[in-house]
């Protein structure tokens, strides 16, 4: 993706990366669509690798691991997931109450 002989600024660099994800997301949505899968991008992937990380991993590792420079930002992103998957989990629920009426 980069060219080690070329010095690219901070900026440079994070347009380059955000360029990628942005086209790898969309080709997987088409994918996707094209082939009645659920769909899937890298923000679900990196969810999904975070969330099974949780209970194998060691907090400082997972940050490493995403990037995080602050162990605080991981906690804090994993403990959305948390609350993601309380939401999802009560919906069930209710949804389930609901079917049974």
């Amino acid at each position: 993706m980069f060219d080690p002989a070329i010095n690219y600024t901070p900026k440079q660099m994070d347009d380059a990366i955000r360029q990628w994800v942005k086209v790898t997301n969309k080709w997987l949505k088409r994918y996707c669509t094209l082939n009645a899968l659920p769909e899937v991008s890298t923000y679900s992937a990196r969810h999904t690798f975070a969330s099974i990380s949780k209970s194998h991993l060691s907090l400082a590792m997972i940050s490493k691991m995403l990037g995080h420079s602050r162990v605080t930002t991981t906690q804090t992103y994993l403990g959305r997931f948390d609350h993601e998957e309380n939401k999802s989990g009560l919906q069930k629920v209710f949804e389930t109450i609901k079917d049974a009426k």
